[in-house]
């Protein structure tokens, strides 16, 4: 009951907390939020149930969605899940078998659509767009997305230096650990090319949300696999 009377609590307002804070004090606790408003969501979030509509969502669709209504800071939690989201595909793509072991590891829920599509993982891009709904200060939403962006990238390093390797044999050495990141990045700076989500058809990928990739796309480029520039930078895992 003392979540959920942290949720209910409106005068409890996140307005001085910046993006790092949320991301290590908050994010994990929003998560289990919205996971635990039905028993049904089999560790999913269907991106229907982040849209405040004006008509209910059926079943556990609309369970996800009061949960995600109460959210208090919208903005950066869609920010800190698409980066969750990103990097849990991009291990999938490079090796099952590491994502196997990641994902008992992290447990980040799949970023789904609904009906038939509940079962299929959505590109993460359209987080970004949804967050467009819950910004107004285009100036600061690119700022809080530039300052998260150079921090998680870090974080990435961080842990498949010092934290993945504890839980398995396929990251034995140094070669191992900096083949995997090195395909890893290369297969995000693919997925978050804006010529690929043209592609994929997302119409609404333009301005706020074209300039935040634009910011992914440069940091990745300044970025070195092999040097961690942010030492304190780490992910924040779920189970």
């Amino acid at each position: 009951m003392v979540k959920d009377q942290y949720y209910a609590d409106t005068q409890i307002l996140l307005e001085n907390v910046n993006i790092l804070k949320y991301y290590e004090k908050e994010f994990k606790r929003d998560i289990k939020f919205l996971l635990n408003s039905d028993k049904n969501t089999w560790n999913r979030i269907s991106m229907c149930s982040l849209r405040e509509l004006d008509r209910q969502l059926p079943i556990f669709y609309g369970s996800v969605q009061n949960a995600f209504k109460k959210l208090k800071n919208k903005p950066y939690f869609l920010i800190c899940y698409f980066y969750s989201v990103l990097l849990d595909q991009a291990i999938h793509s490079y090796s099952m078998e590491l994502h196997c072991i990641f994902d008992n590891i992290a447990g980040y829920p799949k970023f789904v659509g609904m009906l038939q599509s509940y079962g299929s993982n959505f590109h993460p891009a359209i987080l970004l767009c949804t967050s467009v709904l819950y910004t107004r200060n285009v100036d600061e939403f690119l700022n809080d997305f530039e300052v998260f962006t150079k921090y998680i990238l870090n974080g990435y390093i961080n842990f498949f230096n010092m934290e993945f390797p504890r839980h398995t044999s396929l990251l034995k050495n140094q070669k191992d650990i900096n083949k995997a990141l090195a395909s890893i990045f290369d297969d995000i700076k693919i997925s978050g090319s804006k010529e690929i989500i043209v592609s994929g058809g997302y119409v609404i990928w333009k301005g706020r949300v074209s300039k935040a990739m634009d910011i992914l796309q440069n940091e990745l480029k300044s970025i070195s696999i092999y040097k961690p520039q942010r030492d304190e930078a780490k992910l924040i895992l779920l189970k």
